[in-house]
């Protein structure tokens, strides 16, 4: 688990939402249509069309290492 939660009451919502943002920007800049985007579970998510074809794509944040 990280330190953003998994349930949404525990969820930094600010940090998802800017990352599902940026990622939305990332897929669109690279061809995608976005057909649905969401944020729980952990995660934030992205529905698109790419050559008419679905995906889902996920981003979520990793824990850090610190040696």
């Amino acid at each position: 688990m990280s330190e953003f939660g998994d349930h949404l009451d525990e969820m930094d919502v600010e940090a998802f939402l800017n990352a599902r943002e940026w990622l939305e920007k990332a897929l669109v800049s690279a061809g995608a249509i976005v057909t649905d985007a969401g944020v729980g579970g952990g995660r934030a998510d992205v529905g698109i069309m790419l050559n008419g074809a679905p995906f889902s794509v996920q981003i979520k944040p990793r824990l850090m290492w610190v040696p």
